[in-house]
């Protein structure tokens, strides 16, 4: 999954960056703070403290999106 989500963050960069190791460095760090902050917000969807059941939230949330890639895959 990690290498999946570096490869659609490096589609959006200017052709040349992919040969700057210190970018490379900047974009791994970038994709692994975004990762662990879609993994705490799905689990805190699944354990409740977010408010999961107030249909308000619904549009925030990412459960959707989750149950929706399980029945894709």
């Amino acid at each position: 999954m990690f290498p999946a989500l570096l490869n659609e963050l490096a589609k959006g960069d200017p052709p040349g960056r992919l040969d700057d190791e210190q970018y490379l460095e900047a974009l791994r760090d970038a994709a692994l703070i975004l990762l662990y902050r879609l993994l705490f917000v799905l689990y805190a969807e699944d354990r409740k403290p977010l408010p999961v059941d107030d249909k308000r939230y619904d549009e925030y949330a990412l459960r959707r999106m989750r149950q929706s890639a399980s029945q894709d895959g």
